[in-house]
């Protein structure tokens, strides 16, 4: 008698309650529970699944629950505002999730978490090429842990292993760690193999356990993604990835995913997920998939994290923003920073760019293709004559490679080497600042 109005629920609704003979409860869904009885998140007295059932409510991300209240409880967000679950704005295309890390595109880039110089409303990250998938994982294998990975054990009898049955989100088999009845403690972890990566990695997969136990009212396990460093865990230097259960378990045994961004380390490491705790409960993860840049990506000489024409001022075709960043040259239009590619500023190749280097370079200055002395590596900009041009792409990579120097090589008139300090332009009567003949105009 959920109503508590006396009658029993079958009774207060048809068929057996007669509209004819009395009032009934209204029993949308065909359950034999009265209407008032039934969940109604959004108060207009209709139970939800009638809502979702009949189109007043719309579910997009199919959890039962219409979706102005995962809105409205802050189950799903609405990062830009249209009223629809940003997981649904993603999964049908409307909105973009290029990372991806559960964020449409358009607010990582509205709330400063993302940039977009070219202002093509794609995140900066997402524009370096060369990413790769190097880890992908579903625990499917004849044996556990997998081919490469690594366990390391604290209880021998609870531990992680495989759990053979569909369940997880695709279906399959995963990885499982059961808890101890007696209460022994358990600190278990298992490893990828050993990854050598550069700038932003993501870290995405299933995972399902126990918010009674794991999270509230009790807190007694935890299951963590860290980046494990060297070939012992836990033993001070790894770092925190996520902490799987609390950032992402919001009903107990129910699969759900998750999305972490971090910074790869500068060395070798491995991604490990670590059991901890005691009277804790189960927990699975699944289809784990690492991907990131295994090397300096096509479009990052530098490896900043920043597309190359992110780092090159707008005077050269990029789109540097002076007071955002550092920006640099292209003094031969390629497309890359000019920091990037002062190999050709080392003549000598003594690994460094000198005094000797800038001989090199004014004795070639002034000369074209076939004249004596001309020297294609001092000709940066390819137009077959050494010239001002290239003379200030040299001194880029000079400075460059002479970090706090305020005086750069100049060339005079009868062509000496001289050290001297760079002075402001100046400009008078309105005239254009002219060099002297047979000299260089100062590189600012």
């Amino acid at each position: 008698d959920c109503n508590e109005n006396g009658i029993p629920d079958v009774c207060d609704v048809p068929p057996i309650c007669d509209p004819n003979m009395g009032p009934c409860s209204v029993d949308c869904n065909g359950n034999l529970i009265p209407d008032e009885c039934e969940e109604d998140c959004n108060g207009n007295g209709r139970p939800d699944d009638c809502d979702i059932a009949a189109g007043t409510s719309l579910d997009c991300n199919e959890n039962g629950i219409p979706d102005e209240c995962d809105l409205a409880d802050g189950t799903s967000l609405d990062c830009n505002g249209n009223l629809v679950p940003d997981e649904c704005d993603i999964d049908s295309g409307y909105s973009l999730d290029c990372q991806p890390n559960g964020i449409p595109d358009e607010c990582d880039i509205a709330s400063g978490a993302s940039e977009d110089c070219q202002g093509n409303t794609i995140p900066d990250e997402c524009e370096l090429y060369d990413r790769d998938i190097v880890i992908q994982e579903g625990f499917e294998e004849a044996f556990f842990p997998p081919t490469g990975w690594a366990a390391q054990i604290q209880n021998a009898s609870y531990t992680w292993g495989q759990y053979v049955g569909a369940g997880s989100l695709d279906g399959g088999n995963s990885a499982d760690c059961q808890y101890d009845p007696a209460l022994s403690p358990q600190d278990e972890w298992i490893m990828t193999p050993e990854l050598m990566m550069v700038g932003d990695v993501t870290l995405s997969g299933e995972t399902m356990g126990s918010v009674y136990w794991g999270i509230t009212p009790y807190d007694n396990y935890d299951v963590e993604a860290w980046a494990v460093i060297g070939p012992t865990a836990g033993d001070g230097d790894d770092i925190l990835i996520g902490q799987i259960d609390t950032d992402n378990w919001l009903v107990s045994w129910e699969w759900v995913t998750f999305n972490y961004v971090f910074t790869a380390p500068a060395g070798p490491f491995r991604v490990g997920f670590r059991y901890v705790g005691s009277d804790g409960a189960q927990a699975q993860i699944d289809g784990i998939v690492i991907d990131g840049s295994t090397g300096a990506p096509a479009n990052d000489c530098n490896m900043n994290g920043i597309p190359d024409e992110c780092d090159i001022l707008p005077e050269f075709g990029g789109f540097c923003d002076e007071l955002v960043q550092v920006c640099d040259t292209d003094y031969n239009g390629n497309g890359v920073p000019d920091s990037c590619t002062c190999d050709f500023a080392d003549f000598d190749g003594d690994g460094d760019i000198d005094m000797d280097d800038f001989e090199t370079f004014r004795v070639a200055f002034g000369t074209c293709d076939g004249d004596p002395g001309y020297n294609v590596l001092a000709d940066v900009d390819g137009s077959g004559c050494v010239g001002v041009t290239d003379y200030q792409a040299w001194i880029a990579c000079y400075r460059a490679a002479n970090p706090g120097l305020n005086r750069v090589p100049m060339l005079d008139a009868a062509s000496r080497t001289e050290i001297a300090p760079v002075p402001a332009p100046q400009q008078m009567q309105g005239q254009p600042v002219q060099p002297s003949p047979g000299a260089v105009k100062p590189y600012k």
